[in-house]
């Protein structure tokens, strides 16, 4: 998740970008492949949901801080919220206008292509990651609405913090233009045959999964205090807490489940609510992943929340209580559970309905 600092009051303010500006660098990102494979999903290529409709059709102004990269020590991961890497993206994240809403632009969809413009350049950016705002910047002041991945504030010639235009991406926009054309990513590949997801275009068959995987990724790095000691944000009492971290991610994006300090309980609670799936199933990110011989008593040993999905099949997951803080564990094939870590194999997964 962006870190969305504040940066130095020294830094100057950025110019605005006016009508008719130089698309520096976009003819050739149209020229790099398309991503994804066709038929998963309409997530795997630029559609209606994917264009900043919700933005003004004539674009906005807004404050905008430059995070990660080789200047920002203190962004650790190039982790999105939506991708594992944000490395050779034209990334942006949208921060939040209050508490953790991740809404100051109106709450795009993830993955929306959107046109950034400054000083007379302008790139095709798409939503990777969500952020936790701050207060104003620029002259005159102006409320701060994103965060730029280091490789999209420098492809802008954008430092620090200042003023950008934001616009709607022009109709039938791939989501490859928003690749950084021949940049190697986190993985060593052209980022112009890396899919825009771990492993490929996963759509989710959840319509809130990507609320559960935004606020699970917001979470990573949160640790008992003091360590060991079981005491959490996440329950009531200090008592293991993988479920109840578990419990409150989905609760706080809108299922209605309860905080529950067992781990097998999300699976009993989806059998009534919701959707369970043998081990040998394909989960779908936002879905929970539970660890052990079954479900009842003394059985279930863990549970996590899957945060992405490959295409061959490998999950990612959000763990809580996982060496005593909050971590994200893979990507691993699932069969493979106990030796990424985990101390039983999968039993099941759990998914909630709309």
């Amino acid at each position: 998740m962006a870190a969305s600092k504040s940066h130095s009051a020294g830094v100057g303010v950025l110019a605005i970008a006016g009508i008719g500006v130089a698309m520096v660098a976009l003819p050739l990102m149209m020229l790099t492949v398309a991503v994804g494979s066709a038929g998963q999903g309409s997530s795997c290529g630029a559609d209606a949901s994917l264009t900043g409709a919700a933005l003004p059709p004539g674009g906005k102004v807004v404050g905008a801080t430059q995070y990660g990269g080789p200047g920002d020590p203190s962004t650790a991961t190039d982790h999105g919220a939506y991708v594992d890497h944000l490395t050779g993206h034209y990334a942006f994240a949208e921060l939040s206008s209050a508490g953790l809403n991740y809404s100051a632009l109106g709450g795009l969809a993830p993955h929306t292509l959107l046109q950034i413009s400054y000083g007379g350049k302008s790139v095709i950016a798409e939503k990777l990651d969500v952020g936790r705002g701050g207060g104003p910047v620029g002259s005159p002041p102006t409320a701060r609405a994103i965060d730029l991945w280091w490789q999209t504030a420098a492809a802008l010639g954008v430092s620090g913090s200042g003023l950008v235009s934001l616009a709607p991406a022009p109709p039938g926009t791939p989501e490859s233009a928003a690749l950084v054309p021949g940049a190697p990513t986190s993985g060593g590949a052209s980022a112009s045959l890396v899919s825009d997801s771990v492993g490929g275009c996963v759509p989710a068959s959840f319509a809130g999964a990507d609320a559960i995987v935004a606020l699970a990724n917001s979470q990573v790095g949160t640790h008992d205090a003091p360590p060991g000691s079981n005491c959490t944000p996440y329950g009531p009492v200090c008592e293991e807490w993988c479920a109840l971290f578990a419990t409150w991610v989905w609760g706080h994006s809108g299922v209605g489940i309860p905080s529950n300090a067992y781990s097998g309980f999300p699976y009993t609670w989806a059998q009534a609510h919701g959707k369970v799936f043998p081990a040998t199933a394909t989960p779908s990110p936002g879905d929970l992943v539970f660890f052990g011989s079954g479900p009842g008593p003394g059985q279930s040993d863990h549970v996590g929340v899957i945060t992405a999905v490959g295409v061959g099949g490998e999950i990612t997951e959000v763990d809580g209580n996982y060496a005593h803080q909050v971590s994200r564990v893979g990507p691993y094939m699932p069969a493979t559970a106990t030796s990424h870590g985990q101390r039983a194999p999968i039993y099941g997964y759990a998914q909630p309905t709309p």
